[in-house]
């Protein structure tokens, strides 16, 4: 829909992460090209063979090319291809769905091991602790750990959990064990991180979901004051750009002798941006607003999924696949821990999409309700 796009395109906070070095760009366009490609494929029945094929490959070379950037985004194709396996009902398609997924799983998988063979020849060993399998076990436990105790949930220092965790969890002595490598340079392993987990769901439930739902909540900038929000800090921060705030963030040296070819100063705003940076502020709370909504609907489509016993109609069916990968990449990023606001981004053109879909939905829905489309005819 065009309107759509024209309202995510120049929208001031998906205009800054645009013309940002970072990697949120790649990743809403990532998801925005994942989900349109398996939404096409949704309501082309009719594919040959050879046609799926082609597109199963297309799809698996963007879940390789997403992972690389950063492992999380593979959730880009991935998501997509499982939502659209759990709508169909009739045995081929689901089949045929499967092979989709199957074809970007072992693709992804020659990558890496084509990856991790090339590293060593260039000379640089892999961070051990930055690896998938490292970085997902800890921060499992880093979320299972405050939601079973309630320590650090307002901040992000592990030296708090360590210092409080005795008082916090005097009845949790089975994570308490844990809790020694969790705060230190040990880490736990994935066994490790996987038996914590189970303990503190079975321990302290609701304490796991509540931490999960402040996740999102942080994630979707609810309650932040404007100014703690990375939308503002980066996304927005193009609009400020000056002689008393430079373009290129403070850093180690090490590090920015890989962007020091990079110019630190900013253009004048321009007519695009002039505009813009008045309606910034109201742009997080769109964000906020869209977010929830989105949710809301994954909820609606999947239960009308549930109970149906037809298939649903070509919108709720995109409507589904939009709303519910947009919810579960943030879900995801709320289990894990990862709950900065600035990387629930790359899915916000998907709520965008969400919400109009919904709208449209409602407006056909009420047109058929009163004849205005009778009327319309006439």
């Amino acid at each position: 829909v065009p309107w759509v796009a024209a309202c995510t395109i120049f929208d001031p906070t998906s205009f800054g992460y645009f013309h940002t070095f970072l990697t949120e760009y790649l990743a809403a366009t990532f998801f925005t090209v994942g989900v349109a490609v398996v939404a096409w494929v949704y309501q082309r029945a009719d594919l040959k063979p050879r046609q799926r094929f082609v597109v199963d490959i297309a799809i698996g070379l963007l879940t390789v090319a997403a992972y690389h950037v950063k492992q999380p985004y593979v959730a880009a194709s991935l998501l997509p291809l499982l939502v659209a396996m759990s709508l169909e009902r009739n045995a081929s398609a689901i089949l045929k769905w499967g092979q989709s997924l199957l074809t970007s799983i072992v693709l992804l998988a020659a990558s890496i091991v084509v990856w991790n063979a090339f590293l060593p020849t260039t000379g640089k060993a892999g961070n051990s602790k930055r690896m998938t399998g490292a970085l997902v076990a800890n921060n499992l436990a880093a979320t299972c750990i405050r939601g079973a105790t309630g320590v650090f949930r307002d901040t992000d220092s592990n030296i708090d959990v360590c210092r409080d965790f005795a008082a916090d969890a005097r009845d949790t002595s089975q994570i308490a064990s844990f809790v020694p490598a969790a705060c230190t340079d040990a880490h736990l392993t994935t066994t490790e991180a996987i038996k914590l987990c189970g303990v503190s769901v079975c321990e302290k439930p609701f304490g796991v979901m509540i931490e999960i739902a402040h996740g999102l909540a942080r994630l979707w900038a609810i309650g932040s004051p404007t100014a703690t929000t990375e939308h503002f800090a980066i996304a927005h921060r193009v609009f400020r750009i000056g002689p008393a705030v430079p373009a290129v963030f403070p850093m180690p040296d090490d590090l920015r002798r890989g962007v020091e070819s990079y110019s630190q100063t900013g253009a004048s705003a321009g007519a695009i941006v002039s505009p813009l940076r008045f309606v910034a502020p109201a742009s997080i709370a769109i964000h906020s607003t869209c977010s929830v909504i989105s949710a809301l609907l994954c909820a609606v489509a999947l239960f009308r999924r549930l109970l149906s016993t037809v298939e649903l109609s070509a919108p709720w069916r995109v409507l589904a696949i939009t709303s519910t990968t947009a919810t579960g990449f943030c879900l995801g990023l709320s289990i894990l821990g990862t709950t900065i606001d600035r990387y629930a981004y790359p899915v916000f053109p998907l709520t965008v999409v969400t919400v109009a879909l919904a709208c449209i939905i409602a407006v056909r829905g009420l047109g058929a309700r009163f004849g205005w489309a009778q009327q319309d005819e006439k």
